[in-house]
């Protein structure tokens, strides 16, 4: 097995790739505070963490597969199992991100993949998986983050460390507008994330806090949200030309372009071939201002389901913004009702029209 060194340290620790398995090897004692399953929790005594992309992913499916392979991965490695915390994903290591920031002798590097096209979540969102079975485990995890200090931390400091890093994660999703697959809310994070943060006590440097108000707690923000977007393009594509779609800003409200052609099926044309309508959809996609103004439409919802606006003001505001999307088009009657659904349908019955308009462009040229 060959050994890709990634990144050295300068007290000797390495980060490096080998197969399928990113490992953050230690020359001496190191703090380390995790999420992780297998040798999680705070521990000093760690040869060494990694993050592993089984080859197949049903060995990582059980408590006791994961265990079992977890195992002989660390052997195969050379190292003792019972030093090693692990991590596991279905995001191959190729796509990896490294990030680090630096101020006055500080160093934070973050150490990231991620994948959130299958599972992203809102936390609070109804759960889908009973934690009390343990012959069953979730996915392998889906944003795994890595943290390395160059610094001596107390153990609380490393867990606010988890915190920050956290919410750094979570402003990243934010500010590529994914939504959750098991709610109409912004994704805050997906339903397998796993964390772990690394000082070196025998560092010169101690860092006291990590918080937002302190200058570790701001490298380490930007970081991680540097990390997450770079690992979640790297997996998923995702950036602000992938994001700069109506679809993606509706589709969290049960807007997919399968219910978009059904639906235009059974009120404008049964016969509609695929290629005519996705044409139509990819044309109204580059049409900045219907963007924006189905932006500022899902943004209301939004703030009617956090309680921050009344069903009154969601009313009169989305019928301004669907009336000047509209344009010069006619459309029925828009609900009123004190739930979400009927606001989304006034806003499928606008795009179906424009949609209609551009079909019909479409099959002219």
């Amino acid at each position: 097995m060959e050994k890709e060194v990634l990144l050295k340290f300068e007290n000797g620790d390495v980060i490096y790739r080998i197969e399928d398995t990113v490992v953050i090897d230690f020359l001496d004692k190191r703090d380390v505070l995790s999420s992780s399953l297998f040798n999680g929790g705070w521990r000093n005594d760690l040869q060494a963490v990694l993050n592993h992309h089984p080859a197949k992913e049903q060995e990582a499916m059980t408590v006791e597969g994961y265990f079992a392979n977890m195992n002989r991965l660390c052997k195969k490695l050379g190292y003792d199992a019972g030093k090693v915390s692990t991590m596991g994903t279905g995001v191959p290591m190729k796509n990896i991100a490294i990030k680090q920031a630096a101020y006055e002798g500080i160093r934070v590097t973050a150490v990231v993949t991620a994948g959130a096209e299958g599972n992203p979540g809102r936390v609070g969102d109804k759960a889908v998986y009973n934690a009390i079975a343990k012959e069953k485990l979730p996915r392998p995890g889906t944003i795994n983050i890595m943290l390395y200090f160059n610094c001596d931390m107390p153990p609380g400091i490393l867990a606010r460390a988890l915190v920050t890093a956290t919410e750094a994660k979570t402003a990243a999703l934010q500010e590529l507008i994914l939504g959750s697959r098991y709610s109409s809310g912004l994704a805050t994070g997906t339903g397998t994330d796993q964390i772990l943060a690394i000082s070196d006590p025998q560092a010169k440097l101690m860092i006291s806090d990590c918080g937002k108000h302190t200058k570790p707690g701001e490298l380490l923000g930007q970081v991680v949200k540097a990390a997450v977007k770079e690992a979640l393009y790297k997996q998923n594509g995702f950036d602000g030309k992938k994001m700069h779609d109506v679809i993606r800003r509706m589709e969290r409200f049960g807007m997919s372009r399968n219910r978009l052609m059904e639906d235009y099926r059974t009120n404008y044309d049964e016969k509609l071939s695929d290629k005519n309508f996705e044409q139509a959809l990819y044309n109204l996609n580059l049409n900045g201002e219907i963007l924006t103004l189905t932006s500022l439409y899902a943004h209301l919802l939004d703030q009617y389901d956090w309680g921050l606006l009344s069903q009154k003001e969601i009313d009169s505001a989305g019928s301004l913004l669907l009336k000047k999307m509209a344009g010069d088009l006619r459309f029925k009657q828009l609900e009123q009702h004190e739930e979400i659904v009927p606001f989304v349908r006034n806003w499928e019955q606008v795009y179906l029209a424009l949609l209609d308009e551009e079909v019909k462009r479409c099959s002219k040229s």
